[in-house]
């Protein structure tokens, strides 16, 4: 889950930078030859379909987000949401390609399983390199008129989205899909920065500290789609909850379970992890708590629906 406040003022300015970017990332990685075709993005976009669609009120919300785009369903995931899909992965390949040199360059260090500092390392380098492409962009509109109608829509649009009713007034189809196409290139964006580079211990860490924080708006970026709803998110009545010891688990049996009968059975991610993680836990009111405050053992599994998606917390349990 993404959560961003967009002022009025602001909100054309950032668009265009935002659409200015990833155009000129996308570029950048169609001349290294690292562009996705547009089959592999239509299987990232159809096992993305697979997991909203388990998940009720994601497919809720996916559903008014199509209709008020004007598509059908089929439209939507298999020619719309492709094409953002594609651009946005091989701006991550690019990414990925730029680590990769800095590493040969001896700028980053080559490392098998990231900790929070070489995390924080690379994401710092990719967001300092990125800084330098984006300085460099000069931007221009050939036609004035066009920059005030567009101009106009960007607004439009996004008034609506100050306004809360974004998904029950329907701007003309014209305006809105150009706008929400943008929209998704800001969307991306912020995604891309989002621990993308952590290890999977890192994310089980990061997971558990958010939930101690009572963030549960950062909590929820650590798991996959439909996993929100599995847990209790009655923060308030918990006092503390921190991690004890993260444990290697890769030959358990819940990491077989859950890849041959469980969620990986369908989603058949690229990659998966499992590990044996202790906790400490404590309630102010242990009445209303299905578990008692104290130290607890469980297996979490994390996955990477594809090679270049970040870590995140599939599975849990004993």
């Amino acid at each position: 889950m993404i959560v961003f406040k967009l002022d009025e003022k602001d909100a054309y300015k950032d668009v265009i930078k935002n659409l200015a970017r990833n155009k000129v990332l996308y570029k950048m990685a169609e001349e290294k030859g690292l562009t996705l075709t547009m089959e592999e993005a239509l299987e990232a976009s159809l096992r993305e379909k697979d997991m909203v669609q388990k998940d009720e009120k994601a497919l809720e919300n996916m559903n008014n987000y199509i209709n008020a785009l004007g598509l059908t369903e089929d439209q939507y995931w298999t020619e719309y949401h492709v094409i953002e899909t594609q651009q946005y992965l091989s701006i991550e390949k690019l990414k990925e390609s730029i680590a990769n040199e800095a590493i040969e360059q001896g700028i980053l260090p080559k490392v098998k399983t990231h900790t929070k500092e070489t995390s924080e390392q690379y994401k710092d380098y990719l967001n300092e390199r990125i800084k330098e492409i984006e300085d460099n962009i000069v931007i221009e509109f050939k036609d004035e008129q066009y920059k005030e109608r567009f101009k106009e829509r960007v607004m439009q649009f996004f008034n609506c989205i100050i306004q809360g009713d974004v998904m029950k007034k329907r701007i003309s189809i014209s305006g809105l899909l150009v706008i929400l196409a943008l929209l998704g290139y800001l969307v991306f964006g912020f995604m891309g920065n989002n621990d993308r580079n952590a290890s999977p211990e890192q994310v089980i860490s990061n997971y558990f500290e958010s939930r101690n924080s009572k963030d549960i708006t950062k909590a929820e970026q650590y798991l996959i789609k439909g996993n929100q709803n599995k847990i209790n998110w009655n923060i308030e009545n918990q006092e503390y909850i921190k991690i004890i010891d993260i444990e290697d688990a890769e030959n358990s049996a819940f990491k077989k379970g859950y890849l041959e009968n469980g969620g990986g059975k369908y989603l058949k991610p690229a990659e998966a992890k499992c590990f044996l993680v202790e906790y400490e836990v404590q309630y102010k009111n242990q009445k209303v708590e299905p578990l008692e405050s104290g130290k607890h053992r469980a297996y979490y599994v994390l996955i990477k629906e594809n090679a270049n998606s970040p870590w995140k917390i599939a599975d849990w349990g004993l």
